[in-house]
């Protein structure tokens, strides 16, 4: 399991971080990692920094507090991502086991 927090993201360029060295590693963590997070709060929605490392469909879940724009989220979501927030308990579970699920199978297919 993997926690990994970010400089800035946004549907375009995914996660962000300040550095291609850090973005590197942090690839590696999330790829490896049979459960991968990032943990941002909603202020670093729109930011974007010089490296991305991760995008939507890289990851399980985004962790994040509960200021995220709604627009935001669904746009995140569209995308692939998972957002849990504090506000939410077990619909966050059921969405992010079907999520990890998806993962799983698709690091198989590319031989992960």
């Amino acid at each position: 399991m993997a926690f990994v927090g970010a400089t800035g993201f946004n549907v375009e360029n995914g996660f962000t971080c300040q550095n291609s060295i850090e973005s590197q590693v942090k690839s590696r963590i999330l790829a490896r990692a049979r459960h991968a997070y990032i943990v941002a709060d909603s202020s670093k929605w729109g930011t974007v920094a010089f490296s991305t490392f991760a995008r939507p469909e890289n990851i399980e879940a985004l962790v994040t507090d509960d200021n995220l724009p709604r627009d935001a989220r669904a746009d995140l979501e569209a995308a692939g991502t998972f957002v849990v927030t504090p506000s939410e308990s077990d619909a966050n579970d059921r969405k992010s086991q079907a999520k990890e699920s998806k993962r799983n199978v698709a690091k198989k297919s590319h031989g992960s």
